[in-house]
C-alpha cells in the first residue's frame, strides 16, 4: 500500500516540476474571488486576464469593453459570449494550443452557457480558477473535454500582437 502511495506522490511531483517550468508560480494558488483580477484574489476570468497580461498579449478592445466583460459574464452571458467572439476566432478542440482561450460548461448556469474560462499555458496545460481550488494548472484531458464548450484564438495572438 505504501509503495502505491509513493508512486502516486512521485507522479504528482513530476507533474508539479513540469508545470513550474511552464508557468510562473505566482499564478498558482491565487485565492478564488468572484470578480477579482489580482494575485490577492481572482475568478477564472481574472486569472486568465492576469496571465495574458504577463505574456504581453494585447487585447483588441478598450477598457470600457473590458469593464463590461465582468458584468456580462455574471448577468448577461449571451452578451459576454458575443463580445468575446468579436475579438477571437473559433478553434476546433484538436487544434488547441498555447494562448488559446477556452470556455467550459459548469453546473452554475444549468449548462446553458459556459461558466468557466481557461487559458492554455502551453499545448497541454490550462490555467483556470474555481471556488474549490483557487487558481491551478492542469492537463487538458478527457474530463475537461466532456465539459468543453468552445476554444477561441484571440485575434491579437493570431496577428502576433505582443507587447
Amino acid at each position: 500500500m505504501e509503495n502505491t502511495k509513493r508512486q502516486s506522490d512521485d507522479r504528482c511531483l513530476i507533474i508539479k516540476l513540469d508545470t513550474e517550468q511552464i508557468i510562473n508560480k505566482k499564478f498558482i494558488d491565487i485565492p478564488y474571488k468572484l470578480g477579482g483580477k489580482s494575485t490577492d484574489g481572482a475568478d477564472c476570468m481574472g486569472v486568465v486576464l492576469l496571465w495574458y497580461r504577463e505574456q504581453g498579449i494585447v487585447f483588441d478592445y478598450d477598457e470600457s469593453i473590458a469593464n463590461k466583460m465582468n458584468i456580462f459574464w455574471e448577468r448577461r452571458p449571451a452578451e459576454f459570449l458575443s463580445l468575446v467572439y468579436s475579438f477571437s476566432s473559433f478553434i476546433p478542440f484538436q487544434e488547441i494550443k498555447k494562448y488559446d482561450f477556452l470556455l467550459f460548461f459548469g453546473n452554475e448556469r444549468g449548462e446553458t452557457f459556459p461558466s468557466l474560462t481557461a487559458a492554455m499555458v502551453d499545448d497541454r496545460y490550462l490555467l483556470t480558477s474555481t471556488k474549490e481550488k483557487g487558481s491551478f494548472i492542469e492537463i487538458l484531458n478527457v474530463d475537461w473535454k466532456s465539459k468543453f464548450f468552445r476554444a477561441l484564438r484571440l485575434d491579437s495572438v493570431s496577428k502576433g500582437n505582443f507587447v
